[in-house]
């Protein structure tokens, strides 16, 4: 039968159709159903329609079933409703469709989910969506969840959002995400949370993020952190850290790092703190970095580290300094060292040193120097001490001087 000859049957004889028969109608045939027709069809012939031909209604024609035919479509039927058709349905009609024929829509049919339609379904129809028919929900969508649908979706569920429907949720969806799920993030979805998203996280939340997933995050993300999530930091996660991220957080959260968080940067890390960086961590900080992270110190960084903090490095930590670096220092900071530690200077480090800086010596730093490093200083060197120096060194280290000369 054509449209045409559907559309002009009466209703004793559309009501004289059989079930079988009516299920024979091609697509051509089912859309030539009037409104009338299809509010007349009973349950048994409404249900003979296969899934292509409920696909086949027009909009007006699906908008013109009654909450009960609706609820009594089979899930093949369902399985055949298009995005359009699940978009033209009014919360009226979506909400008398069970849980489980909400589950039976396509992920195609799922993906035309509004706004509304989503805050219209009950919460058995949510927990049946499919773990697919979540991975189709438009991002608009998404940011419509509720933080209560957000925090029961399951494992399954979470996992298969899009990674545009996680950069769609706001900052208090974000925020009421479990550490399970925040687990489940993959590296492109937490690449993609804005700095508002990463503001939001709890110190669980952020606790929960592996050094993979913190090594993902994008600048943007970096410059949400706060300071308190920042000084949350396990090791493992700060060492997951590229060196652009670290240089991206600001002095103030830098100075958050706590001794164990700074003992856990690697050497290249260590390297790539920017001047305002190191200028803002603590005598503290500086004491507890290692021998290797302090040979990673570029030249530049060496000039900005303040005299006190200088001052807090043992024997063995400066005598991790290269000869560059060591000649690299200020004047200042080299008379801000501890007498032992001037008195530590391997031969290698004494070569360093420029004329200007062994003349800007205190008399106190030239008498912590020992006859080993005197005897190490080549003549150009030693023609940097001034009168003064000299007759401020003892008898031994003057012979020192002398022999170092000869």
């Amino acid at each position: 039968m054509t449209s045409n000859q559907v559309a002009a049957l009466t209703s004793a004889q559309l009501a004289a159709l059989t079930a079988t028969q009516l299920g024979n109608l091609s697509t051509t045939g089912v859309a030539g159903l009037t409104v009338t027709e299809l509010a007349a069809l009973s349950s048994a012939q409404l249900t003979s329609l296969n899934s292509t031909e409920i696909g086949a209604l027009a909009l007006s024609q699906l908008n013109a079933l009654s909450t009960t035919q609706l609820s009594e479509l089979t899930t093949t039927e369902i399985s055949g409703l298009t995005s359009a058709d699940v978009v033209a349905l009014t919360t009226t009609q979506l909400g008398a469709m069970g849980a489980t024929q909400i589950s039976a829509v396509s992920a195609t049919g799922i993906a035309g989910l509004t706004q509304t339609e989503l805050e219209a379904l009950t919460a058995e129809q949510f927990a049946a969506l499919s773990a697919t028919q979540i991975g189709a929900l438009s991002a608009t969508v998404v940011s419509a969840l509720t933080t209560t649908e957000v925090g029961a979706l399951t494992t399954t569920q979470f996992a298969s959002l899009s990674a545009t429907g996680i950069a769609a949720m706001s900052a208090a969806q974000i925020a009421n995400l479990s550490a399970n799920q925040m687990m489940l993030l993959s590296t492109t979805e937490v690449s993609g949370l804005t700095s508002d998203q990463v503001a939001a996280l709890t110190t669980t939340q952020f606790a929960a993020l592996s050094a993979t997933q913190i090594g993902a995050l994008s600048a943007s993300g970096i410059a949400g952190l706060t300071a308190t999530q920042v000084a949350g930091l396990t090791s493992t996660q700060l060492s997951g850290m590229q060196s652009t991220q670290l240089g991206a957080l600001t002095a103030s959260e830098v100075g958050e790092l706590t001794t164990t968080e700074i003992v856990g940067l690697t050497a290249t890390q260590v390297g790539e703190l920017q001047r305002i960086q190191l200028r803002a961590l603590g005598t503290t900080q500086i004491a507890a970095m290692s021998t290797t992270q302090l040979a990673a110190l570029q030249t530049s960084q060496i000039v900005n580290l303040t005299t006190t903090e200088l001052g807090e490095l043992s024997a063995s930590q400066f005598g991790a300094l290269t000869s560059t670096q060591v000649g690299a220092l200020s004047t200042p900071q080299l008379n801000n060292l501890a007498s032992t530690v001037l008195a530590s200077f391997t031969a290698a480090q004494f070569t360093g040193l420029t004329t200007t800086q062994i003349s800007g010596l205190s008399t106190a730093a030239v008498a912590a120097l020992t006859t080993t490093e005197i005897g190490a200083l080549n003549g150009v060197q030693i023609a940097g001490f001034t009168s003064t120096q000299i007759s401020a060194m003892t008898e031994t280290q003057q012979a020192a001087l002398t022999s170092a000369m000869s």
